[in-house]
């Protein structure tokens, strides 16, 4: 009954608010929400007659806020009680789907409105056929062709639909085609036409083909735009066709264009992977002139010209000019493929750069009576949910697996075992219960602290603001102590910059001030990761002679990891001692199935402390042994031998 009173009461006001569909309909254009709407819709429409022209003002209002179901839910409505509205109104359900990507709901909008008795005309197909973005080329071609076949006057428009349907696909050459078929119908094809096609050329790496149009433009005298100018230069650079890149960059200017920090960086781009590093820098030093803004892109591909060209020399003066101008430059499109500590988090490259830094740490901290700083450059977020899936450290504190390790393996193992349950208690309390075993693996960034003494400073630096926020949280959950006594800084910055001298002034540390600086690294595919390590150690060595570094680096790729040996060696940086890890077994570790491990890095330490050789032996069969071990799966199954190598060798 209550629930009756209710209904009525809904009807009642309801009624009070003429016309309502047209209200509500514009409530959501304005808001984008309202509560309940789909049910008062429903009940507004399938209850009340309300006129058509209201119903239509309705749906014509979700339509233009691209709610696409309520628009369809209102045109069906009106096919339901035979009183259909007029092409105009139906294309704007259309267009409302084609907004949303929903290319099924708009083929089907299209396939029923002759039914309706809704003569379709060219803007239904056009606005269907922009709803084929994403693959549906084929649909897209399939419109066009009714389209020509119910004798409609196509344009342009419709052509650069279909042409748009087929960007990111392999079927560049369909783009084309669609061209040439313009051409035959006597379709003046415009410069978005042609940007179109050019872009779809430029995707598929089809950088001839796209010089050769915006020839034709030329021929045609369709003026260029920008966009079609830098996506020539963009497709002579996965071309590596440096010299047509630089060519259209200089055309730019010819037609009236300022090339902006886009069409340069393509065009250095192409420069940079043909080592064509004179070029690189004679357009970064015309960009200066021109008074175009660099960026980091830009700063990275003329760094990578140097890199690919084997000017190590000039590589690394770059890099110091930039910082000593105003730093490596903002990064507001930046696309790499970076190392990710969480990919990696508890797996064989975690556990054995991390062993062999507990083992410096250890040997400084008993060797070091004053204050020891550690610094970790790229810190993370120091802890990583690995849900309990890996076994490899899990297996090493078993007791079986104990006997025989060394201290410093021991130690590292117990810090993991200790931290990973510290943060499980205070993170898993409250909401459920602690799982067992190991679930949560911890970083350098927040064991490194578990190994030093009060009177030590440590300093976490992290780019990544999100990486930042979860590593200043969890710092606060396990070091409270430090982060009261001052003892740890989570800072966050970019830590090559960051790391030039003066730092140790800012942060009142002495020069003569032991330390050790933990670089691990997000090398990414622009080649210019290792220039910014070297000269971030070339500073430190220089203005910090006190200090151990120690770098890592994947050594997956033979010939880069020996130019990376060469460049260490010219330095003239001293004492450098080089361990490398290769990984060949089958372990059950992060994903939930089987999966093969084959891990090749290595650990580059300047100025090591004394003594560190016979340590890092002792550590390096520990983690072999421990590793052998755990290419046992959990369920007792032997996964197979395997694998495990360990090279330690001086580099000076």
């Amino acid at each position: 009954q209550q629930c009756r009173q209710q209904q009525q009461q809904q009807q009642q006001t309801l009624q009070m608010m003429p016309p309502f569909e047209t209200k509500l309909g514009l409530a959501v254009a304005k808001t984008g929400v309202h509560p309940r709407r789909d049910r008062i819709v429903q009940h507004a429409l399938g209850i009340r007659q309300r006129p058509d022209s209201e119903i239509v003002s309705s749906m014509l209002n979700f339509a233009k806020a691209a709610k696409w179901d309520l628009a369809l839910s209102s045109l069906e409505h009106m096919w339901a009680h035979a009183s259909p509205p007029g092409i105009v109104a139906s294309t704007a359900v259309i267009k409302a789907c084609a907004r949303k990507a929903k290319w099924h709901q708009a083929m089907h909008l299209l396939k029923e409105l002759p039914q309706q008795n809704v003569e379709l005309n060219i803007v239904a197909f056009s606005t269907a056929i922009s709803a084929c973005k994403g693959g549906q080329w084929d649909t897209a071609l399939l419109l066009l062709s009714e389209a020509c076949d119910s004798r409609l006057d196509v344009d342009a428009i419709i052509y650069s639909g279909a042409i748009s349907a087929c960007i990111g696909t392999a079927r560049w050459t369909w783009a084309i085609t669609l061209l040439e078929d313009m051409e035959r119908r006597q379709i003046a094809a415009d410069a978005v036409a042609f940007n179109t096609v050019i872009g779809t050329c430029a995707k598929a790496g089809r950088w001839e083909y796209a010089i050769e149009l915006l020839s034709q433009m030329q021929t045609l005298h369709v003026p260029p735009t920008t966009v079609s100018l830098n996506t020539v230069i963009n497709s002579c650079q996965k071309g590596e066709n440096w010299q047509q890149a630089i060519g259209v960059l200089a055309q730019m200017q010819q037609h009236g264009f300022q090339a902006d920090v886009v069409s340069y960086n393509a065009a250095l781009s192409a420069c940079g992977r043909a080592a064509e590093w004179q070029a690189a820098l004679q357009l970064f030093l015309t960009m200066c002139e021109t008074s175009v803004v660099s960026d980091f892109i830009t700063h990275s591909e003329v760094l990578m010209a140097y890199e690919v060209a084997g000017q190590w020399a000039a590589a690394l003066d770059f890099a110091k000019l930039l910082l000593e101008s105003g730093g490596r430059g903002h990064e507001p499109y930046r696309k790499v493929e970076q190392y990710s500590h969480a990919s990696q988090a508890g797996g064989p490259t975690d556990i054995f750069k991390h062993t062999v830094l507990a083992t410096l740490l250890r040997r400084l901290a008993s060797e070091t009576y004053e204050g020891l700083v550690y610094i970790d450059t790229h810190s993370g977020a120091g802890v990583y949910d690995t849900s309990s899936a890996w076994q490899l450290l899990e297996e090493g504190m078993s007791s079986e697996s104990q006997q025989g390790l060394s201290d410093n393996v021991a130690a590292y193992l117990q810090i993991q075992q200790d931290s990973s349950k510290a943060v499980a208690a205070k993170l898993l309390a409250a909401t459920s219960k602690l799982s067992k075993g190991l679930r949560y693996y911890i970083g350098s960034s927040l064991f490194a602290p578990s190994l030093l003494r009060p009177w030590d400073k440590v300093i976490l630096l992290e780019q990544s603001a999100t990486e930042h926020e979860k590593l200043h949280n969890y710092v606060g959950r396990l070091h409270s102590e430090l982060v009261e006594a001052r003892g740890i800084d989570v800072i966050h910055a970019d830590c090559y910059e960051w790391m030039s001298w003066p730092f140790l002034h800012r942060m009142s540390v002495g020069g003569d001030r032991q330390g050790l600086v933990f670089i691990d690294p997000a090398y990414d595919a622009r080649s210019t990761a290792d220039t910014w390590n070297l000269l971030m150690i070339q500073r430190i060595r220089d203005n910090w002679p006190a200090c151990c570094v120690v770098l890592w680096y994947p050594a997956n790729n033979h010939a880069k990891t020996c130019v990376l040996h060469n460049r260490i060696r010219q330095m003239n940086l001293g004492e450098v001692l080089a361990v490398e890890a290769s990984v060949d077994a089958a372990f059950k570790w992060q994903a939930l199935s089987e999966c093969n491990i084959k891990a090749v890095s290595g650990l580059l330490i300047i100025a090591p402390p004394e003594g560190i050789h016979s340590d890092l032996k002792d550590s390096l069969a520990s983690i072999q042994r421990l590793l052998t071990h755990s290419q046992v799966a959990s369920d007792g199954v032997k996964q197979g031998r395997g694998t495990t190598r360990f090279n330690l060798f001086d580099l000076s």
